[in-house]
């Protein structure tokens, strides 16, 4: 068989939706990529195995890739952090983690794209906190389970702004 003939009907249903024309330099990605120790050695664009299946091979397109490859967000943290676990693990099925709570915003690109397929969250959705008890939608318990509780308390306290998450986080 050709280089030029079409690949048989079978494999051709079983390549992801994305295919994109190769480049000299790029990065042909296997299942451990040991060569690639650190984020820093990340500077080509990664091509995944046509078996990945998970997110990030799926929207980390050339242009995504172009645009960002060389970003960071306000903390300093750097897009190859963000998708360094990924890139390691090509069977992640996310493969991109934000390092810093400004990394959806820095690299928004991809990570809406993500939120949206994996969450069904649009980028112009809105949450909407209801803080009103009387509002919960909650099974009552049986009555000996609600014997058992003598007190509850619920607090929720979280600031993560500009503190680094997963990737990005150093002594």
């Amino acid at each position: 068989m050709s280089n030029n003939a079409p690949a048989p009907a079978q494999a051709q249903a079983s390549q992801p939706a994305r295919v994109e024309e190769e480049s000299k330099g790029d990065i042909h990605l296997t299942g451990n990529n040991a060569e690639l120790k650190e984020y820093s050695d990340l500077v080509q664009y990664p091509v995944f195995p046509s078996q990945s299946d998970g997110m990030l091979p799926k929207y980390l397109t050339r242009e995504v890739w172009n645009k960002y490859k060389n970003a960071t967000d306000s903390t300093g943290c750097t897009f190859t952090q963000c998708i360094f676990s990924g890139i390691k693990n090509v069977d992640s099925g996310i493969g991109v983690y934000a390092g810093s709570p400004d990394s959806y915003t820095a690299f928004s690109g991809l990570f809406d794209k993500i939120i949206e397929d994996y969450h069904g969250h649009k980028p112009t959705d809105k949450h909407v906190s209801d803080m009103e008890a009387s509002h919960l939608k909650a099974p009552p318990f049986e009555p000996h389970e609600a014997a058992m509780i003598k007190s509850t308390r619920i607090r929720i306290a979280r600031n993560y702004d500009d503190v680094k998450l997963g990737p990005c986080i150093s002594k």
